[in-house]
Order: C-alpha cells, then sequence, then structure tokens
C-alpha cells in the first residue's frame, strides 16, 4: 500500500478520539490505565519489529539524536526509527547499488537533509501531520495532514535509485542535487 503512514496516522487518531469519547462519556480516568498499555505495546512492538522486516533490510532507533551517513557508505535497505532527529544523507560518495534501495524513516520530529549526485534517482514520499519541503533553489512546499511527493527528473531512467518514505508527525525535508 504507497498511503501506508497515512494510513497508521489515521488509525491512530480515530483510535484516540474513540477512547476519549468513552472516557467522556462514561466518566472513565483513561490515562490511568491507557499509557501503561501504550507504553507496554510500543516495547513489544519495537522488540518483534526487527523480526518482521524482509531478508536483508536494517533496523536502527535513536530516540534523540542525528543520525548522519555522508563520505564512503554503503546504502542498504533500511529502517529508521526515531523520536527527535536530524538525519544527514550524503548519497555523494555513496556506494549505490543498481536497482532501487528503499530506507524508511519513521518518528515523531525529524528534519531529513538529503544531498544526491545527478546520477543517482531519488524519489521522496512524506506522510505527516505537517510536511516542510524544500529543494535548493525552488521555494518551500508545505504540507499539511497530507503527503508531500518530490522525485528526481530522470528517475525511473537512473540506473542506481534511491527511496526516502518518511512517516511522521512533523518533518522538514530539505533537498539539495548536486
Amino acid at each position: 500500500m504507497r498511503n501506508q503512514g497515512m494510513l497508521l496516522i489515521g488509525v491512530v487518531l480515530i483510535a484516540a478520539g474513540v477512547l476519549f469519547l468513552v472516557s467522556s462519556l462514561f466518566d472513565i480516568n483513561i490515562g490511568a490505565w491507557c499509557w501503561p498499555i501504550g507504553l507496554i505495546l510500543l516495547g513489544i512492538f519495537l522488540f518483534l519489529r526487527p523480526r518482521m522486516l524482509a531478508a536483508g533490510t536494517g533496523s536502527s532507533a535513536v530516540f534523540i539524536g542525528d543520525t548522519d551517513r555522508a563520505g564512503q557508505w554503503t546504502v542498504r535497505p533500511e529502517e529508521m526509527w526515531y523520536f527527535i532527529a536530524d538525519t544527514d544523507l550524503d548519497f555523494t560518495k555513496a556506494d549505490v547499488p543498481p536497482g532501487e534501495t528503499i530506507l524508511r524513516l519513521i518518528g515523531f520530529i525529524g528534519e531529513v537533509n538529503l544531498t544526491v549526485p545527478v546520477d543517482v534517482g531519488l524519489t521522496v514520499r512524506s506522510s505527516a501531520f505537517v510536511t516542510s519541503l524544500k529543494e535548493a533553489g525552488l521555494p518551500e512546499e508545505d504540507t499539511v495532514f497530507g503527503t508531500a511527493d518530490w522525485q528526481s527528473p530522470d528517475f525511473k531512467a537512473t540506473e542506481r535509485r534511491v527511496g526516502v518514505e518518511i512517516t511522521s508527525f512533523i518533518s522538514e525535508i530539505k533537498i539539495r542535487v548536486v
């Protein structure tokens, strides 16, 4: 499903709304049992998530911090989880394999800086409550509760391609083609 991030955000918002409605109607203190159960379920999910990934897909997690990939590095399918993070991915000297490689960034608040050479195809898809997308030299594009998409001009024609899928609450994306 292409719009998986928006579906997840929608389900979470609907579930939260139903819980708060039930809390108001029946005078139940949802916070007394909802937060502990939510944290337990989140812990179980994070524990089991690496086993649910496709073979060869890496997984990393940062609670608050930076993820920097620059210089010589090998691009591999990966999921990057974060709460609040600044992610810098520089593909100019990276070893990008032929075909399309998917990187998924999943978190709450994130700034993503992408630097890509012209001979590598890049597609970016952000599903967030608020997305700010800026390509160097062009005006900033803001999206509220929607999907923001960007694709390099010759994406389909390039031999080496990278797809970056971002699911978050607030996302700021800066793209620079060199």
